[in-house]
């Protein structure tokens, strides 16, 4: 059997689809939502007596988050909460498989948003030319990221030796 559900899966499972539905709903995770679970996991990791694979979890979560928020924009800040929630039910190793996960689910997710949208061309101009100091900065495209993240954790949880010989 490859997957068995724990307490710990029930609690991302819980935090990832209200994060889902309201991503979905308003663009938007609220800051209860991430911080509330970032609070219990904390609690139930200190009395587990693992309170520093909770705080090192978010912590790793926090720092990729953060550059990828500030530079580029490349999640959005409560992505970057969420993932710091997911961090500190998980801890730091687990987190970062997941951070490989999701971006490699969501590479080609954005590949495609790009095309229907019809600015693939412009994404690869960008690409090959760099962007330039005086040039025009295309409107970025955006979609929901919670849904991608939550399928990033779930496959982490369902195949825990996913990417294991990177």
């Amino acid at each position: 059997m490859l997957f068995s559900w724990s307490p710990e899966d029930a609690v991302l499972f819980v935090l990832l689809a209200v994060a889902v539905f309201t991503d979905l709903m308003s663009r938007r995770i609220p800051n209860v939502l991430t911080f509330g679970f970032m609070g219990i996991a904390f609690l139930v990791e200190g009395f587990s007596g693992e309170i520093t694979v909770a705080l090192t979890g978010a912590g790793v979560a926090f720092v990729l988050g953060f550059l990828l928020w500030k530079m580029g924009g490349a999640i959005r800040a409560g992505d970057a909460k969420l993932l710091m929630a997911v961090g500190a039910v998980v801890g730091p190793l687990e987190l970062v498989r997941i951070y490989l996960i999701v971006f490699l689910i969501n590479i080609p997710l954005a590949l495609f948003q790009l095309a229907i949208s019809g600015r693939l061309g412009q994404f690869f101009s960008v690409i090959r030319t760099g962007l330039k100091r005086d040039s025009e900065v295309p409107k970025p495209v955006s979609a929901p990221f919670a849904p991608v993240i939550a399928a990033g954790v779930m496959l982490a949880r369902l195949f825990p030796g996913f990417l294991d010989a990177w």
